[in-house]
């Protein structure tokens, strides 16, 4: 049975916590930034694919000076070698100002992006030497594409914090959420890497260190994407997660397998079937028998989409 992480959800009491601490840390995480360009689209009956916000000025009330723009539906049979060459394009036609904002398609729920150009810091709360070697050499693979570092401290408070259980599979806190500390005790983890052991393969080690540190930047899982066109066998599905080893309770299931974001909290595109944040799923799951397969690399759409998140 292939592994997959579970989401890490923000209890409801702790939801106007979590916003005001990713504001304080991101003021371009305010809901109002968001929620405004999309109605304005909506009214326009304008596709938000891809859109600008220009003019943010972190001092204001952060309601948004919003210009409409044109839309590019990425190619994803060309996607390599045309999108870096088609944003670079619409940002010289459109002499994108400094102080703007990309929402592109990544999977980054609004809310959760650390500061542009912050240095994470990293602690390990336990691991081999092997280990937490391993998780230094693959993570800067993130640092190629994205404006965020990450700094591996042995003493003092750290925004991740890494443990290795392995009864407790793979998981993250998602971007900001890090920062919650009556959810996450500044003594306790904020990530989970326990498929980082013997039983894993090399490949499949690589691909948990960047699926994990994706959710850490602030990415969700790729199937929970509005446009996934994923089409679940329900009644299987709950089967095969009921049982050993995941023994999950339907709602459990229902929370991390069928749960879409919605379109309104959710920057998102085309399903991205390469995407590290998409887990391998099983052929016999769904109605049209049509299954995913296991990606343990940055793909394409990875790389461009998290360089306009965090951009250099």
């Amino acid at each position: 049975m292939p592994d997959i992480c579970f989401d890490r959800i923000i209890p409801e009491r702790l939801r106007e916590v979590a916003k005001n601490v990713a504001v304080k840390e991101n003021p371009k995480n305010h809901p109002d930034v968001i929620s405004d360009a999309f109605s304005s689209l909506r009214n326009e009956n304008i596709d938000p694919r891809w859109l600008i916000v220009k003019d943010l000025d972190p001092d204001s009330d952060l309601k948004l000076k919003f210009d409409k723009i044109g839309i590019i539906e990425p190619d994803p049979e060309a996607i390599s070698k045309s999108l870096s060459e088609k944003l670079d394009e619409m940002k010289m036609l459109m002499a994108v100002p400094e102080n703007s904002m990309w929402v592109p398609s990544v999977r980054l729920p609004w809310g959760t992006l650390w500061s542009n150009d912050r240095v994470l810091k990293v602690k390990f709360l336990g691991g081999t030497p092997e280990q937490q070697k391993k998780i230094r050499d693959i993570v800067v693979q993130w640092q190629e594409y994205a404006n965020i570092r990450f700094r591996f401290i042995e003493r003092g408070n750290a925004e991740i914090r890494i443990t290795f259980d392995s009864k407790l599979g793979s998981w993250s806190a998602v971007g900001t959420d890090c920062l919650i500390v009556e959810d996450y005790p500044l003594d306790q983890a904020t990530m989970n890497l326990g498929w980082v052991d013997d039983a894993h393969s090399e490949d499949e080690i690589d691909g948990t260190i960047l699926h994990e540190f994706g959710h850490a930047l602030g990415c969700v899982h790729e199937h929970s994407s509005p446009a996934s066109p994923l089409k679940w066998n329900r009644m299987k599905v709950i089967k095969y997660y009921s049982a050993p080893p995941n023994c999950w309770s339907r709602k459990y299931i229902i929370d991390n397998i069928f749960y879409k974001y919605g379109k309104e909290i959710l920057n998102f595109t085309t399903f991205d079937p390469d995407s590290i944040m998409l887990y391998d799923f099983p052929a016999e799951l769904f109605l049209d028998a049509h299954g995913t397969k296991a990606n343990n690399t940055l793909s394409e759409l990875d790389k461009h989409y998290i360089k306009l998140m965090y951009p250099f």
